[in-house]
Formats: structure tokens, sequence, C-alpha cells
């Protein structure tokens, strides 16, 4: 005589036999559009395009990276040079921004172009939303010059 424990195994395994083969046969197959009925518009596709604007911009160097009140004036005309010179781009997005510092300091040359890269939001709102920015050091620049490089979104 078999024992209720030996057979519990073989009753769950037999339920969920009879639950699979339950489910299979409640499912329904998916409707299938036609493709011609289908008229959406494709979307555009959005890009970069691969060849950058070219912005150059002048700035005091040791006021812009030092601390305290001329360095914020000087963040502010940074502000404004930029501004000017992002005035063409207007109604574009970039979708990124390359900045080199110049000088033969090195280390100025990229502390200044972290900083001219804080300045990109207050100089185009609406230009630099959201723009990843790489800073660089370029010794054939001046100190006190900056060149941007910037890459704009493309929908074409």
């Amino acid at each position: 005589m078999l024992r209720p424990e030996a057979l519990a195994g073989w009753i769950f395994a037999d339920l969920l036999i009879v639950l699979f083969i339950v489910g299979l046969g409640s499912a329904t197959a998916p409707e299938i559009p036609d493709p011609a009925a289908v008229e959406e518009p494709l979307p555009k596709i959005v890009g970069m395009r691969q060849d950058p604007e070219i912005l150059t911009i002048d700035y005091d160097a040791g006021a812009l990276i030092g601390s305290g009140a001329g360095s914020e004036d000087e963040g502010r005309l940074v502000c404004e040079r930029l501004n000017e010179v992002t005035g063409a781009l207007q109604g574009e997005r970039a979708a990124l921004a390359l900045i080199f510092g110049g000088g033969k300091d090195i280390g100025v040359a990229l502390e200044s172009a972290v900083r001219i890269a804080e300045q990109l939001p207050c100089a185009a709102p609406t230009l630099f939303d959201g723009t990843t920015t790489r800073d660089f050091w370029d010794g054939s620049l001046p100190r006190g010059t900056a060149r941007l490089e910037v890459f704009l979104f493309t929908t074409d």
C-alpha cells in the first residue's frame, strides 16, 4: 500500500501538466495588422554633424581661474563673449563641445577650459542644454585665448 506522502509529488506534477494544457488551449493568436493600413510617419533620425563650428574667445586667464570677485566678474565677461560668438547658432542644439584652453602652462589652460565650460549654459541656455563638454590644452594658442569646437545635432 502506498502512503499518501508518496503520492503528493505525483499529484502535484499531474496538476501542473493539466494547468499547462489548459493555458495552451486558452491562448489566442494576436491580430497582425495589415502593413498597408499602418501609415505612421517615420521618425527623424537625430545625429551629430561631423564638421564642428569653430569659435574663439579671449579672456583674462589669471582673473578667470582665480578666486573672489575678480573671478566672478571675468566669468560674467566670458559669458557675454560666448553669447556674442554663439549668436549665429541660435535655434540649434549642441551635442558636444570641445574646449581648448591656450597657453604654455598646461594647468592654467585646462582650468580655464573648465571655467569656460561652466559658462556655456549662461551664454546660450538652449544651445548648450545637456551638452557634453571636454576640456583640452592647446599650446599653439596664446594664454587667454580659447577655441571651442561645437558639434551640433542634425535631423537630416
